[in-house]
Parts: structure tokens; C-alpha cells; sequence
């Protein structure tokens, strides 16, 4: 699926996307879930990943998450 075809399902105009590819703006909640589920990726594991990414630190608060859900 082309970038332009994903942008009008989600309602966003060509600009939004190019910001996206750029890097000049963030992923919201709603873009990571539409995104991981193209990708077919699980987005608890996706979300995950790009939080760490932008805050180390918080590998802690997932670590945690991660061992509740896989004792």
C-alpha cells in the first residue's frame, strides 16, 4: 500500500506523512496502531519500542509491563 493510500484512511493529507518520513513530528497512539497492524506487528511491542527509543529510562516501566504479562 503507497503512503498516499495509507494517509487518506487516515484521514491525513500528504503533508502530515511527509512531516512523518522526515522525522519533524512524532507518531501519535493512533498512527503506531494503524501502522503495527500494516506491518503486522503487535503494537504493545511496537509502542514499546519507540518509547524506550525516545526515553531509555523507561525500559524499566516496560520491563516490568513485559515480566507481569510473561512470568
Amino acid at each position: 500500500m503507497e503512503l498516499q493510500a495509507m494517509a487518506a484512511e487516515l484521514g491525513y493529507n500528504k503533508t502530515r506523512i511527509t512531516k512523518l518520513k522526515a522525522g519533524s513530528c512524532s507518531l501519535t497512539p493512533t498512527e503506531v496502531k494503524y501502522y503495527s497492524d500494516k506491518a503486522e506487528l503487535p503494537f504493545e511491542e511496537t509502542i514499546c519500542e519507540l518509547e524506550v527509543m525516545k526515553n531509555p529510562a523507561a525500559a524499566r516501566v516496560w520491563g516490568i509491563a513485559a515480566m507481569a504479562r510473561n512470568p
